[in-house]
């Protein structure tokens, strides 16, 4: 076998502190600056120095915010040089706190009215283009109906009207449109003040892996936000144009009609370049809008690997600051890694319902002191809802690791003999029905007492990559698995194996290998369970179907359509206009 064709796994490590920058040049004299470096040493603050330090250098250099990026008085500097680390990171969290009631105030307007709720977003646009339409389909008479009713009293023509409406209407899509940016500069700006502070405490975000994808991801909503109203004013000019010169011209039909086909424009702009909504008002509110650019090929440590992955950086590195905390209420003697994993995985039993509240207190006591349990279970942070939430979008991403899990339980509580029997317990999942990308995940348990060494090959001509392997060696883990003889009750938490399987978990070895669809429809993939020699043991095969999402192709094909009427619509304005009809 080739050792090169092996994917080796990938650890998401702490990062680092960047080295410090020089100081910048200033116009004062080498012992002044000398002088004032000196002072911000005494006072403790080298940190405060390297960071100031380099923005200062950053702006001498021409550097500016990244491209699409809104400006932000808030992150300027404001304070002297000779102000503390202490003192700036206070300043950063006012100026955040603001933001956060500010923000807050925006994603209940939002989720009640525009994107979400009543959908104004897509509501008011598509009546605004149907009156327009109506306008100029009417420009040379009024609806009898009308003629009968409502122009005599009013005195204007029913074209008229409808656009009035329609111009009001899109005044009305406009301001909606303004709320919505304004939404996602605050939570950019939030993010990149967050960002300021654990810069400042010696905790990079801008090391962490997703931290860019995270930033280009708020930056082009903005940007999205931004053409979104362009759209909207093009059409409000033009609309306002025909208006002007008298619906009744021959110029104002074709006015109408590119307003119109503005209109379609936005429509479909909005439904094909949608995107998740987020905020970072609410701790798990970045989660939707995070995809993880990496995560581990096996899981060590399944439960907190699993899901420190699918944490946004900023979240990330939240847990790392409970982790400290959760280490020092741990009774003596237990293992810091071990009372981790049994945490996330009493959190998960809990919400699946497998364990009430007060099992869940009476096993979260056997690792943490009893006066440590308020500031544990209801952390400001890491508490019951935020753990809801992040479990149920993982859950999302990677319902194959879950469906392995309670099949695992589920042997374990059934057929704890049966799997005693076994020298080597094998088991893999993968999504069904395969969209973007699909997560293989295989679980291997050596229940003997020697080390062994094997491959698992998998091969699939339906995904990328379509051929690799990887060597494991699979730690002894004979007696670990009881057989029914020996008192199963007596070892299985609350009848459902939560120790067992944890120290199951934790001797077996998990692969993560995420495969890329090549192709829709019907699609095979094939694991192989090899010894060294590359004689088989067991292999399974997977079959799947290759879709695209559907509310995903709905909304696309809708905002490819109007898009497409739209063009129609435009040309034949500026045909017409030219005389070619």
């Amino acid at each position: 076998m080739d050792d090169e064709n092996l994917p080796q796994p990938i650890d998401q490590t702490v990062p680092s502190t960047p080295a410090h920058s020089e100081p910048p040049i200033t116009e004062t004299s080498g012992e002044a600056e000398l002088a004032q470096h000196m002072e911000l040493l005494s006072e403790g603050d080298e940190s405060a120095v390297s960071t100031e330090s380099a923005e200062q250098l950053d702006t001498i250099s021409g550097g500016a915010n990244p491209q699409g990026e809104p400006p932000s008085d808030e992150l300027d500097d404001t304070l002297p040089l000779n102000v503390n680390a202490e003192a700036r990171i206070n300043d950063t969290i006012i100026s955040r706190d603001k933001l956060l009631s500010q923000e807050q105030k925006l994603v209940k307007l939002d989720r009640l009215l525009l994107t979400e709720g009543i959908h104004l977003l897509v509501i008011l646009p598509a009546v605004g283009t149907l009156m327009m339409f109506m306008a100029w389909f009417n420009l040379s008479s009024s609806p009898e109906w009308w003629l009968n009713s409502a122009e005599g009293s009013l005195g204007i023509n029913f074209a008229t009207a409808t656009s009035l409406l329609a111009f009001v209407i899109f005044i009305g899509h406009l301001i909606t449109l303004v709320i919505v940016r304004q939404r996602y500069v605050v939570t950019h700006k939030i993010f990149r003040l967050e960002t300021k502070r654990y810069r400042l405490e010696g905790r990079p975000l801008e090391s962490m892996h997703g931290t860019s994808t995270l930033k280009n991801h708020t930056s082009g909503v903005i940007q999205q936000r931004n053409m979104a109203i362009g759209l909207v004013a093009c059409l409000l000019i033009i609309d306002i144009s025909a208006l002007w010169v008298s619906l009744m011209s021959n110029i104002a039909s074709t006015l109408v009609l590119l307003a119109t086909s503005f209109g379609l424009f936005s429509i479909g702009h909005h439904l094909v370049l949608s995107r998740r909504p987020y905020n970072a008002s609410e701790r798990w509110g970045l989660i939707d809008a995070y995809d993880p650019p990496i995560h581990p090929a096996t899981l060590d440590r399944v439960w907190t690997d699993l899901l420190t992955t699918h944490m946004d950086p900023r979240l990330a590195s939240q847990f790392e600051e409970f982790l400290v905390q959760f280490n020092s209420s741990l009774r003596q003697g237990i293992s810091p890694i071990m009372a981790t994993e049994r945490f996330l995985a009493l959190h998960y039993f809990h919400r699946e319902g497998l364990l009430n509240t007060k099992l869940f207190r009476n096993e979260l006591l056997k690792i943490i002191r009893d006066e440590t349990w308020e500031s544990i279970a209801h952390h400001s942070v890491f508490d019951e809802e935020l753990w809801t939430h992040l479990l149920r979008r993982v859950t999302e991403r990677v319902p194959a690791f879950f469906r392995l899990v309670e099949r695992l339980r589920s042997k374990l509580k059934n057929s704890l003999n049966d799997m005693n029997q076994r020298e080597l317990i094998f088991d893999v999942d993968m999504e069904n029905i395969v969209f973007d990308s699909a997560n293989l995940f295989c679980l291997l348990f050596n229940n003997s007492d020697v080390e062994r060494k094997v491959v698992i090959r998998i091969l699939s001509p339906d995904f990328r990559p379509s051929n690799f392997s990887f060597t494991c060696a699979l730690k002894p883990g004979k007696g670990i698995i009881m057989s029914s003889d020996n008192s199963i009750e007596g070892v299985m938490l609350a009848d459902e194996g939560l120790n067992l399987m944890s120290n199951l978990l934790d001797m077996g070895t998990f692969v993560w290998q995420t495969l890329l669809p090549e192709r829709l429809g019907e699609a095979t993939v094939t694991i192989r369970l090899e010894e060294m020699d590359g004689d088989l043991i067991s292999g399974r095969q997977i079959n799947v179907r290759v879709r695209s999402e559907y509310n995903r192709r709905l909304s696309t094909g809708t905002g490819v359509l109007s898009f497409a009427i739209g063009i129609i619509v435009f040309a034949s304005a500026l045909l017409k206009q030219f005389g070619f009809f």
